[in-house]
């Protein structure tokens, strides 16, 4: 599992880093939502069939089929096209690496975005606890099943499809922090709701929505850091996508901890009081740093 995770971070960012250098960028939205339904199905279908190939088939038959359905795609990269191969030698790519990371944190567009990501305005790290949950909403195996394989696909597609309408009409930062709170209100409206299959579904479709429109805005803000011909695309990308992950992880630990203490409201309250929380401190770093942002992050939020 740690190298199948750690090859697919390595290919998401040297794909982030190429495709950001080579789209228009007044594409960027349209790319950023793209890249996520790619990311959101091909999960679903994944979800959907691994379980069912490997159930069915011989467990090297079903190797090779899921094998494929990863291989198969990547060949169209081949018309894509690229620079040439980096020739460093290991030593020399790291020590860059690290030069050009100092250098990021000297871009003040790259700082801010960098804070936006370490806060949890927008983590929705609920969706990666709620599926082992079914069973405190009286949901049976199908359901849970049901809902984690088409109740991802289609709140994600959907809220892919979302963000590029959304984000022509408002700015990325203030979108970011407005669907962080909507979706922290929405997480505090499922504590008074019957702990039922319908409300186990809602839950899961709300999380994965409001997630997958912070994926495309997360992406957006990347491109939007990187900008045009920019040579340090790839590590551009690789930190701060990396940084996402960072009160993504911390959420699951707290909600983790909550739910063990207080049950499922407790878990959900903690959840929302947390984003609602980050969301207003962003809004206060953007204050200081970038008074246009804030000023449209209040307008879009009320």
């Amino acid at each position: 599992m740690v190298l199948g995770v750690s090859a697919a971070y390595l290919s998401a960012s040297a794909l982030g880093g190429w495709f950001s250098s080579i789209t228009d960028p007044k594409e960027r939205n349209t790319l950023s939502k793209w890249l996520n339904i790619a990311n959101i199905g091909g999960t679903g279908v994944a979800a959907m069939l691994g379980g069912q190939l490997v159930r069915h088939l011989p467990i090297h038959a079903a190797a090779a089929l899921l094998g494929l359905m990863v291989f198969l795609p990547a060949t169209i990269y081949l018309m894509i096209p690229a620079q040439g191969p980096d020739r460093r030698l290991a030593a020399e790519s790291f020590g860059q690496f690290n030069r050009e990371v100092l250098a990021l944190l000297r871009r003040r567009e790259v700082v801010v975005v960098l804070l936006l990501f370490l806060l949890p305005c927008s983590s929705f790290a609920l969706t990666n606890l709620l599926g082992g949950l079914g069973s405190d909403f009286h949901a049976s195996a199908e359901v849970v099943s049901l809902a984690g394989g088409a109740g991802v696909v289609i709140p994600g597609i959907l809220g892919c499809m979302l963000f590029p309408v959304v984000a022509t009409r408002v700015p990325l930062r203030s979108f970011y922090l407005a669907n962080g709170m909507v979706g922290a209100m929405f997480t505090l409206s499922l504590i008074v709701l019957p702990h039922t299959a319908w409300t186990f579904d809602l839950a899961l479709f709300g999380q994965y929505l409001f997630q997958a429109v912070a994926f495309s805005i997360q992406l957006c803000l990347v491109f939007e850091a990187i900008g045009a011909n920019n040579p340090l695309a790839a590590t551009t990308f690789a930190f701060l996508t990396a940084a996402t992950n960072v009160p993504l992880t911390a959420m699951m630990f707290i909600d983790g901890r909550a739910y063990a203490v207080a049950g499922i409201a407790g878990m959900l309250a903690v959840d929302a009081l947390i984003g609602i929380a980050a969301c207003i401190l962003a809004g206060i770093l953007l204050a200081k740093y970038d008074p246009r942002a804030s000023r449209s992050a209040i307008e879009t939020t009320v």
